[in-house]
């Protein structure tokens, strides 16, 4: 999966009004000419409101990251008993 840039998404939600609920942050990036590879990741993003630009970023890492992830565990065989 691609990983969005924050740049990328600075361009498209330039000037976005926070809050700002889901369907909002989607509707101002279309409006700003988002890509379709980032407007793909984008309609991941909790249905939720998001209070500026990093809680947007923040939502759309966590839906970029493999499952277990945040386990510290992945990767690995199990301990032996």
């Amino acid at each position: 999966m691609q990983r969005i840039g924050m740049d990328q998404l600075t361009h498209v939600l330039a000037g976005m009004p926070y809050p700002a609920a889901f369907w909002q942050v989607i509707a101002w990036a279309d409006y700003n000419g988002v890509d379709s590879q980032l407007r793909e990741i984008m309609r991941k993003l909790p249905a939720k409101t998001y209070l500026s630009l990093r809680d947007v970023a923040v939502s759309l890492e966590r839906c970029q990251l493999p499952p277990n992830s945040g386990n510290g565990s992945a990767g690995r065989p199990p301990r032996p008993v």
